[in-house]
């Protein structure tokens, strides 16, 4: 949570909190993971996203204030992390071990893996999305043995990145979230 959404969500400056505007919320989205190519749970990505000091102090105040927490987990393919993750056991074993072991924390889980799919075609295509899908399988079972919800946070369906099967990866998460842009022509 970055300091400003905690002032808009607690109306208080991080790491403070009082029920500000939680009565609108029902649920936060914590991006503070991502992982490496070769499956290691990353508190700090190259792409930013952090967990905070004082993280707990925002996992106390959701508690306090009834709302539902998701560990966001956040990753780019732009250089081939995701495809390397998926294609290697040892790196997908870590990385759905060290997910697990930090999810208990959440009530549920969201796999943000954007930009999968960007290059691939054809039959390659259909390796990454047969390995992503397989690598969500393995992480579902774990997720739903944990009575934990899965979010899964793709790219449109018409997008550039091709690299999900939406109906197959729909039967396996609780709900998918769709990243929708405006566009301005």
């Amino acid at each position: 949570m970055r300091h400003s959404s905690n002032t808009k969500l607690f109306r208080k400056p991080y790491p403070e909190t009082a029920s500000g505007n939680t009565d609108v919320v029902a649920e936060l989205a914590l991006g503070w993971y991502s992982l490496d190519k070769d499956g290691n749970l990353l508190t700090k990505s190259q792409t930013g996203w952090q967990r905070p000091d004082g993280w707990e102090k925002v996992l106390e105040a959701a508690k306090e204030y009834n709302l539902k927490t998701e560990m966001v987990v956040h990753l780019t393919d732009g250089d081939g992390t995701i495809s390397s993750l998926i294609t290697n056991e040892a790196a997908m074993t870590r990385a759905i071990n060290g997910i697990m072991g930090e999810a208990r924390l959440y009530q549920g889980l969201n796999l943000d893996f954007e930009g999968l799919g960007y290059r691939d075609d054809g039959e390659q295509l259909k390796v990454v999305q047969g390995a992503f899908t397989r690598f969500v399988l393995l992480l579902a079972e774990q997720v739903k043995a944990a009575n934990l919800t899965l979010t899964l946070t793709l790219h449109t369906p018409n997008s550039a990145y091709r690299g999900y099967d939406y109906r197959v990866l729909g039967e396996l998460a609780d709900r998918i979230i769709i990243m929708a842009y405006e566009l301005r022509f």
